[in-house]
């Protein structure tokens, strides 16, 4: 672990750009039929999905674009999930640090 900024703030940009298109590449990996991977590849990518989050849920551009109701049942859903994998970094950052002695 370390204190660079600019790493901090290039992992932090990675986790996005991951958290934004790790769900599509899975789709099309798995449904696509251009695409041939072997199931190593395919379970590590789908073991990807649980480690970082899936952003793509909080897209809500399409209801706002065309004027859609907003489906209540997967917004309550999709809180609900940010809000527990929130609860799980703080978690695993408290249980990390408890063990730092920090200056």
């Amino acid at each position: 672990v370390t204190t660079n900024e600019y790493l901090s703030m290039l992992l932090t940009a990675m986790t996005y750009l991951i958290g934004n298109s790790l769900e599509t590449i899975v789709k099309v990996a798995s449904v696509g039929s251009d695409v041939e991977l072997s199931p190593v590849y395919l379970n590590a990518l789908k073991l990807l999905t649980w480690i970082f989050p899936n952003l793509g849920a909080f897209d809500l551009k399409v209801y706002v674009a065309y004027g859609l109701a907003l489906p209540l049942v997967q917004v309550a859903w999709t809180m609900a999930y940010g809000i527990c994998y929130i609860a799980l970094v703080v978690t695993l950052v408290v249980l990390v640090f408890n063990r730092k002695e920090i200056r």
